[in-house]
């Protein structure tokens, strides 16, 4: 049974946040799910670059999921390897096919198709993130009526108003940290059309904090100590203001994504891009009343 969510009335913001808060969210926001989320999620699937309704259903598939777990998320904290990593797992769970066989089947095949690539396994960095989302999508598919990982997440959304259960759950899998958790949840989220279901307390599940939503944060949320705050302190601020706004606070996040690593790049050059983005959001306002 879905839930219905009664919200609040916000107060309006500054129109300068206003502005730049919903100019973030959609002209980079936008920019980075045709452009990067779909793509990616697209391709450990072997689907078409922008077949987003077949991104959907596929991941409710238990090993869709687990697929698009190991391709995009499993080891991005990894650095020049992470390819490598990804395409060995994702041939494990090939070779194993299917759910049924114990995590140490998969752990065993991801070693035998790293060590085929060139690469070495390293138990204690790998095995926690390969054998961990095997077994948990087991889990996930024995108790929630053979639900993905990712159907775990829309049950919990559309039911509760909740992900925090989830976040937690993958957050214990060693070797997957809080942003990567983050990260995916909000993406599944999104992709799922589920974000208007959480509380908003929930929302700073799904707000991962990197170093440009980080410096974006001091522009969007006119409060003191914002610039040394901690990572959930700024994921729940933002998340605050962007309801005020009246806009995604997801696309929010991906667009200040987008906006460091295509337009930024060089955390040195904030400053410089953001008075120039603040400048052309101005004129195309026109005059003040």
């Amino acid at each position: 049974m879905e839930r219905t969510t009664v919200r609040p009335q916000v107060e309006p913001l500054d129109q300068e946040v206003q502005r730049l808060i919903e100019h973030v969210a959609t002209a980079y926001g936008l920019r980075y799910v045709e452009e990067y989320l779909v793509p990616h999620l697209a391709r450990p699937l072997g689907l078409q670059r922008g077949d987003k309704a077949g991104v959907v259903a596929a991941l409710r598939d238990p090993v869709g999921a687990l697929r698009v777990l190991y391709g995009q998320y499993g080891f991005s904290r990894r650095g020049k390897s992470r390819d490598d990593l990804a395409e060995a797992a994702l041939s494990a769970v090939d070779k194993v096919a299917g759910l049924d066989g114990p995590g140490s089947n998969v752990w065993s095949a991801f070693e035998s198709a790293l060590t085929a690539q060139g690469g070495r396994p390293v138990e204690i960095q790998d095995r926690g993130v390969v054998q961990g989302l095997y077994e948990l999508a087991q889990e996930v598919a024995e108790a929630h009526d053979g639900a993905s990982i990712v159907g775990w997440i829309d049950q919990s959304a559309r039911a509760t108003g909740r992900v925090e259960e989830v976040f937690n759950r993958i957050v214990d899998i060693r070797g997957l940290g809080p942003k990567t958790t983050s990260t995916f949840v909000r993406d599944m989220v999104y992709i799922l059309g589920r974000e208007d279901d959480l509380e908003p307390a929930e929302k700073i599940h799904i707000q991962p904090v990197d170093r440009w939503l980080r410096l974006m944060a001091v522009e969007t949320v006119p409060e003191p100590g914002v610039r040394d705050a901690a990572d959930w302190v700024i994921a729940g601020k933002v998340t605050k203001y962007c309801r005020r706004a009246g806009v995604s606070s997801i696309l929010f996040s991906m667009g200040c994504t987008s906006f460091g690593q295509r337009t930024v790049r060089e955390v040195e050059r904030f400053g410089y891009e953001i008075a120039k983005l603040k400048r052309y959001l101005d004129s195309s306002a026109g005059p003040r009343s």
